[in-house]
């Protein structure tokens, strides 16, 4: 049972540590234009309405520099929208 014990301390310290490195890198990082709010869903649904509650609480708070640009882009699950905004973020990959 001790031995149990030791492994999961181990684990749970160098899971700790492991993810210090991630969170300050995090902390410098801030939006040079407008963030592009994706919603995978077309407009006035359930997903628009929250997307927009979102947008509202983050902008009534302050919680970014650039404004939050809610966009629609319904059909195919999202797929779609997902592939334009992966070739955008890294437009090596095609």
């Amino acid at each position: 049972m001790t031995i149990l014990k030791h492994a999961f301390a181990g684990f749970a310290v160098a899971a700790a540590l492991g993810t210090l490195p991630i969170t300050a890198s995090a902390q410098d990082w801030t939006p040079r234009r407008p963030i592009d709010f994706t919603i995978m869903a077309g407009p006035g649904g359930g997903a628009d309405q929250i997307a927009r509650f979102t947008q509202s609480v983050v902008e009534q708070n302050d919680m970014t520099n650039r404004p939050l640009v809610p966009t629609n882009r319904g059909g195919g699950s999202g797929r779609g929208r997902f592939c334009i905004s992966r070739m955008r973020a890294t437009p090596n990959i095609r």
